[in-house]
């Protein structure tokens, strides 16, 4: 008997160890392939710092551009390219532009055209690579443009940008107002108390004050609401039995509206996340119905894994406790699982970050002349690293390394900022987003944040509240937990251009339009220092030309086969994501009182164009890789230096050694040297480029040698790509416009704007009295903008500029990040008398 009992025991201790094994090897699964997703799905985050917040037709807008990894917020050089558009409440473009990122920052502008018409507008920017997560993650930010040469609207409204589907109304019309609901967790259970968020919007898209009553079907009030914060609040709510509820909602216009709840279940798990007074975090679960009885809690924040815990549902409750000092700063992703790892519930929690960047800014008068010189000093944070960033850096993304962009990038300063000096009128409203809270909350939720200031600068249990109320108003996010757990790789259909611009053709039959495969092509950006890639179709028909420092609009040639091929059509993929947030614009309005404004405004606009145009226009050309693709050419002829032949057939039998001249069927041919074997090569695969652009071997022979400058010769065999040349021989023209060639009927000329050439802002300086006397008229509102302010330690940076005639209140803005994550952003202000 004694021996059946201690087998008995055995065996039930055995049977606990292999459960608590399994329950191990769950939780240890399922952060292992969170690892495995995340470390695919390396995520980036741009943001956009404006000069000012509202412009007229007419004038610039200037940005500065900062890319960071999404985990770190660390200045990240994975994609060398910023694709930047500027829609109307359409969402149909009106400018776009591609802007180099360098050392994980890019600088451009945008002339804004007299042919827009006033209204808000959205400045959204985002990379190659960040199109895989969605238009919803790209950066965007509201802009106002206003005509003042066109008629501008009179009514002190404006129509909504996007009408939301409006809920139902009164009898007196369509509702002027939305309201979504949010069950905590994610789902209204029967018979079990949940927390329901809601937000409450007007036609602009701000949030709306209300009286809220939730009705069953016999008209009896159950609960009440009203908002706390910018249209949003939550109450807590019992769904019973079979009853049938809806919100009946009171606006101070006397409006009313009616809204369902979200459906209830019978079945299923109710999540509430509350604070207790030891500084943990309480998570407790409530079931009802038949539900699996094992459930496990994971939190994750900036894609790395902070808790996983497992529990055991009793008498259909668990509750969890997490210490906040293991959650990530900033946003947290609580989600609830079954025993068998499927998502059930989604939860977000904010923790709040370590404080803000500091950064000195003053300025050495409180008040200035017209036509004075103003001197700023900004006391630049110490660039060592901030402990907590790194702490709280534990499992991010391996590809990134402290301080650095990918591994092997090279390292960016230790800081990077940017600075705007503008006049602040009625029409330059402060803007209510910095890159400090939208790093921490705008890149990481769905659609637009009012007032993201405030979660940051209020405190107290009402600002606690209004934050936590914003989370609940989110849920399931970024990714989908079934791909993670079914190992799943992202579909990753864009990749990202850590070299240079991506540039996506089609090739497809020009009679069937099927894709062509395997087809051999080539691009050219021609030009006397040309861009040369060769590229074969994928099984899609797809064409890939990586093509590094391409600026301006000087257009490409693509060159889709050899002699032999047949013709297709060709066809380039615009860069430009065709994707779009569901986030609707404000509604433009202008008051009566900004008549004033406008007035200034406009004139100070047409005598800036009138009378500094040309200073506005200037461009500055960036350092160019001057090699061309095959690096150094083994022979080199400057035609000049010898004596210049009529026909090119002369020029090559004279003196050019390693090209030997045959008659073939009638034709010329060029025949390569294949330098280190000593002989030449027998086939038909030279490549012979003119500017740039490939030439059949024949046709070079009708070409004026008179208009070719240089000559470059590669006599050995030579891969580029896919493709394999017997020995490559360069023509350069004087002028680098392959003038009078006739192209290839292969070869296709595509209009195309590369990167955005770098303007150079125009400030001018009064150090005389003579010149400060000068009779041309100054009228900029904009007096300063520095986007590269670089520092390499603790440090002071001294700026000077001069006022312009516009008296008035200049703001002063100041915006960065350093290399360890820690952003922030300072404002100052002073008069100009």
């Amino acid at each position: 008997m004694r021996k059946f009992k201690y087998s008995f025991l055995f065996l039930a201790v055995l049977l606990l160890a292999g459960r608590m094994m399994a329950q191990s090897d769950g939780l240890s699964s399922l952060q292992v392939k969170f690892d495995a997703y995340r470390s695919r799905m390396l995520t980036e985050k741009l943001f956009v710092h404006t000069d000012k917040p509202a412009y007229l037709a007419g004038e610039i807008c200037w940005l500065k551009i900062y890319c960071v990894d999404g985990s770190l917020h660390r200045p990240l050089g994975l994609s060398k390219i910023a694709y930047v558009d500027i829609l109307d409440k359409d969402d149909h473009f009106v400018l776009q532009g591609k802007i180099a990122l360098e050392g994980a920052e890019g600088k451009g502008s945008f002339y804004l055209p007299l042919s827009l018409n006033s209204g808000n507008y959205k400045l959204r920017a985002y990379t190659n690579w960040m199109k895989n997560s969605g238009p919803e993650y790209f950066f965007e930010e509201p802009l106002t443009i206003i005509n003042t040469l066109k008629e501008l609207p009179s009514s002190a409204t404006g129509p909504s940008a996007r009408p939301a589907a409006p809920d139902t109304a009164s009898a007196a019309g369509p509702a002027s107002y939305t309201v979504t609901f949010f069950p905590e967790g994610g789902n209204l259970v029967r018979e079990i108390p949940t927390r329901i968020a809601f937000r409450v919007m007007d036609h602009n898209g701000k949030g709306a004050d209300c009286k809220g009553f939730i009705l069953d079907e016999k008209r009896d009030t159950v609960a009440s609401f009203s908002p706390l914060r910018f249209g949003i609040g939550n109450f807590s709510f019992t769904a019973s039995g079979d009853h049938q509820y809806q919100a009946l909602l009171s606006f101070p216009n006397r409006e009313l509206l009616v809204k369902e709840l979200p459906a209830s279940v019978d079945q299923g798990y109710a999540m509430r996340v509350e604070e207790d007074k030891d500084n943990k975090l309480k998570v407790t679960v409530h079931t009802h119905g038949d539900v699996s009885r094992e459930i496990v809690l994971f939190a994750q924040s900036r894609s790395s894994v902070r808790v996983t815990l497992r529990a055991s549902l009793v008498q259909g409750s668990a509750s969890f406790l997490i210490d906040k000092a293991e959650l990530g700063e900033g946003i947290n992703q609580l989600t609830l699982f079954n025993g068998e790892l499927r998502p059930l519930c989604e939860r977000l929690y904010f923790k709040r970050p370590a404080a803000e960047l500091s950064i000195g800014l003053g300025s050495d008068q409180p008040q200035y002349g017209l036509r004075k010189k103003v001197s700023l000093s900004l006391d630049m944070p110490d660039a060592g690293a901030n402990p907590a960033a790194i702490a709280n850096a534990s499992g991010a993304n391996p590809l990134v390394a402290p301080g650095m962009g990918l591994i092997g990038e090279k390292s960016p300063p230790a800081g990077s900022f940017s600075l705007s000096v503008y006049r602040a009128d009625e029409l330059t409203s402060q803007g209510d987003m910095d890159i400090y809270n939208y790093w921490w909350l705008g890149s990481d939720l769905r659609g637009r944040i009012e007032s993201p200031e405030y979660y940051f600068s209020a405190s107290g249990p009402e600002a606690d509240e209004a934050l936590d109320n914003l989370m609940l108003t989110h849920g399931w996010r970024r990714f989908r937990w079934e791909n993670i757990l079914q190992n799943k790789p992202p579909a990753l259909q864009y990749p990202p251009e850590f070299n240079g611009q991506l540039i996506t053709g089609r090739l497809t039959d020009e009679h069937t339009g099927a894709p062509l495969r395997g087809r051999l092509s080539f691009l050219s950006v021609p030009g006397t220092q040309y861009r040369f890639q060769a590229a074969r179709t994928d099984s899609a028909g797809k064409l890939y030309f990586d093509i590094k420092d391409f600026y301006g609009p000087a257009g490409f040639i693509i060159h889709s086969g050899t002699e032999n091929d047949s013709l297709c059509k060709v066809d380039i993929l615009s860069p430009f994501s065709e994707q779009y947030a569901a986030e609707r614009l404000p509604a433009f309005s202008l008051s009566p009182s900004l008549r004033q404004a406008l007035l200034d405004r406009n004139i100070s606009m047409q005598v800036q164009n009138i009378y500094s145009g040309d200073s506005l226009q200037k461009f500055r050309a960036p350092l160019l890789d001057t090699f061309r693709f095959y690096g150094k050419a083994d022979y080199t002829y400057l035609l000049d230096d010898y004596v210049r032949f009529t026909t090119m057939e002369e020029v090559l039998r004279e003196y050019v050694r390693e090209i030997n001249v045959n008659h073939q069927h009638g034709r010329l041919h060029v025949v390569m040297l294949n330098e280190p074997h000593h002989e030449f090569f027998d086939d038909d695969n030279t490549l012979v480029l003119l500017d740039g652009v490939p030439v059949t071997r024949d046709k070079i022979f009708n070409y004026d040698p008179l208009k070719v400058r240089r000559l470059d010769v590669v006599p050995r065999e030579y891969f580029q790509g896919p493709a394999a040349f017997s020995g490559i021989a360069s023509f350069t023209t004087y002028k680098g416009d392959y003038e009078g060639l006739e192209l290839d009927p292969r070869a296709v000329l595509f209009d195309y704007e590369g990167l955005q050439w770098q303007r150079e802002f125009y400030s001018p300086e009064y150090p005389t009295e003579q010149q400060a006397a000068s009779r041309v008229p100054d009228l900029r509102d904009l007096l300063f903008w520095v986007p590269d302010i670089h520092t390499a330690g603790k440090e002071k940076k001294e700026f000077s500029f001069y006022t312009s005639d516009m008296p008035g209140k200049y703001r002063v803005v100041v915006q960065g990040i350093m290399a360890d994550g820690r952003a922030g952003a300072r404002m100052m202000s002073f008069e100009v008398k």
